[in-house]
């Protein structure tokens, strides 16, 4: 283990592991948090001869921008086609993570990502990244449940003139809870459990709400649609909100 700690589950479900490591499996720490674990990396590598092995690393891919209707495939596309250089992405519990394994073959960027189980961290996670890092954009995915706990984050966005690009995946749905539901091992879920993860009636029009908080934005009903806005916030100085009204699955 270097640099952190044994990776654990986000809740104590009954007859579920609380440590995400296979039984049985011994865990021997390298370098703890505090410590200085590229420097631990070295000298194990030094130790190992290791130092002169060839190095395994991710070959730069160009992707295509996609068209038509927005789903997870041409969502993702979208992501990855238009990224820039020297981003730092923060994610939420909704499915912008799906978009990982692409986008890590286009450009070099920072992930910043979930890692407590705390819905609706992405908003906040963006506008400490924009201050830490102002020379840098800042690209938030939201799912639109997890932007319903903090989108009082955009106020803030345009209060700082923050560099942040946040899109929030508007599926009406509390999907995440939907997916915890599963993984409690309920199958069949009733209409009125359904409709308590539902966030459609009335659907939320995210980009009038940032509006009110002071930020511009618009609406993505079509992969061209998404391309050409993320392409427009990368180019725009200050916060730009925008939502992608479209199935993403994580």
């Amino acid at each position: 283990m270097v640099g952190g700690e044994i990776p654990a589950s986000f809740f104590a479900y009954k007859n579920t592991p609380g440590q995400l490591i296979p039984e049985g499996c011994q865990v021997t720490r390298l370098a703890s948090i505090e410590e200085d674990a590229t420097d631990a990396l070295e000298r194990l590598a030094d130790r190992l001869g290791a130092s002169n092995s060839p190095v395994s690393y991710f070959e730069r891919k160009e992707i295509e921008k996609p068209s038509g209707e927005l789903n997870t495939k041409t969502i993702i596309q979208s992501l990855a086609a238009t990224l820039p250089e020297n981003v730092i992405v923060c994610t939420d519990s909704g499915g912008g993570n799906a978009a990982h394994p692409l986008c890590q073959n286009t450009t070099q960027n920072s992930w910043l990502s979930l890692t407590g189980g705390a819905i609706g961290q992405g908003g906040p996670c963006s506008v400490g990244a924009a201050l830490a890092c102002p020379d840098q954009r800042v690209l938030a995915m939201l799912g639109d449940g997890g932007a319903a706990y903090t989108i009082q984050a955009l106020w803030t966005q345009a209060r700082e003139n923050l560099d942040v690009t946040t899109i929030i995946f508007a599926n009406n749905s509390y999907n995440i809870l939907n997916v915890e539901y599963g993984r409690l091992g309920v199958t069949d879920v009733g209409e009125i459990a359904a409709s308590l993860f539902d966030i459609g009636n009335p659907s939320i029009d995210w980009v009038a709400l940032a509006k009110g908080f002071g930020v511009e934005g618009g609406k993505a009903e079509t992969a061209e649609d998404l391309c050409t806005l993320l392409e427009k916030s990368y180019r725009t100085p200050g916060p730009f909100i925008i939502q992608a009204n479209g199935e993403l699955r994580r």
